[in-house]
């Protein structure tokens, strides 16, 4: 539920700050702008997406032990894929076809939509790679079925093993931001999009998650371990965005591009330690209100993006400080997006879905 706030939370800040926003900007145009946003938004992003690619993975190969092969495949289409279909090709091909759709029929503009690589994923780039990397993992997994159990006994990672990982996934993305600097997307196969400057953290944490689910680290990592990262990863990120948050944004040296290729995972592995042994500690008994709503979680990622936007439009000519607007459309998201997700999930078929 957490994890799914952050994602509001990064979504709601778009149109207030200076980089990240161009499509919200297009939509929303609103000039409020806050510097203490700006901080957030940089903030969030160096780990809440990572650490959504780690737990997806975390719990795989429990899934393929108990449903095998054919039933992950069959859940994942059909959890992930189908809302991926309504989403992209009949919601974001409906708005496409009704403002670049003149002179076309409507199923003739969504065929178009999509073969020229045009289809719009927004919000779901992430479901889109998801997918490809649990389907890619299936498959590995019966080509080489003891890869399953391939470090199952392993002991979760001390203080060298992390500083070792940082610095081996920060090498590759100083890398790959010469090429593709942040905030530059792709199109891969030409249909769905990625940011290459960050993909790299990306699907080294999700393989990262295959071993410790295997391994139970969520479990097992220590607190004296994961503690003092989380300390540096705070202490690092106030230090930077206090010196200057925009070059934290997007870097604009090479200098500036290679430190912060280092230093953002370092931020962003410190702040998802921190976070296991908080919700290890804090949340891992699930109470009656929580209980109550985690069926409904993945519906409010769902639709949410629709229900910020239109909040973000009614909000753009009303004059407050971008910070009460930011507030406004985030509760306001979470107060609209669980009531209707929970009346959704009452149509028969639904919650096989979300």
């Amino acid at each position: 539920m957490l994890l799914t706030a952050f994602v509001v939370a990064d979504h709601a800040v778009e149109p207030h700050v200076p980089v990240g926003g161009g499509v919200w900007n297009a939509i929303v145009n609103d000039p409020a702008r806050s510097d203490l946003l700006l901080t957030l938004f940089v903030f969030n992003r160096t780990f809440f997406i990572g650490f959504f690619f780690l737990i997806s993975a975390y719990f795989l190969d429990a899934s393929l032990a108990r449903h095998g092969a054919w039933g992950v495949v069959g859940n994942r289409l059909i959890r992930l894929g189908i809302p991926m279909v309504v989403i992209v090709v009949f919601v974001f091909g409906s708005i496409g076809y009704a403002l670049y759709g003149e002179g076309l029929g409507y199923f003739e503009f969504l065929f178009q939509y999509i073969r020229n690589g045009n289809a719009e994923f927004g919000h779901l780039w992430f479901i889109a790679h998801l997918l490809v990397y649990v389907l890619l993992y299936v498959l590995l997994r019966a080509l080489v079925p003891r890869l399953g159990a391939l470090g199952a006994d392993a002991e979760p990672p001390g203080h060298v093993a992390i500083l070792i990982y940082v610095l081996a996934v920060g090498a590759v993305m100083a890398a790959v931001r010469q090429v593709w600097p942040i905030d530059t997307w792709v199109r891969f196969f030409g249909l769905f999009k990625g940011e290459p400057a960050d993909m790299p953290f990306y699907a080294s944490l999700f393989t990262i998650g295959l071993l410790a689910g295997r391994a139970n680290w969520f479990d097992r990592i220590q607190t004296r371990i994961a503690v003092p990262w989380f300390i540096a990863a705070t202490a690092v990120f106030a230090t930077l965005a206090y010196l200057d948050t925009t070059q934290l944004a997007q870097p604009g040296t090479m200098t500036a591009k290679i430190a912060w290729a280092f230093l953002e995972p370092l931020v962003g592995v410190g702040v998802i330690l921190g976070l296991i042994v908080f919700f290890r500690r804090f949340v891992s008994a699930s109470g009656t209100v929580l209980r109550s709503i985690e069926g409904n979680i993945y519906g409010i990622y769902l639709i949410h993006l629709f229900v910020v936007i239109g909040l973000q439009v009614a909000l753009a000519g009303v004059g407050m400080p971008a910070l009460a607007k930011f507030a406004l459309v985030l509760i306001g998201t979470h107060l609209i997006s669980y009531p209707v997700i929970a009346l959704l999930r009452r149509v028969p078929g639904v919650p096989v879905v979300i």
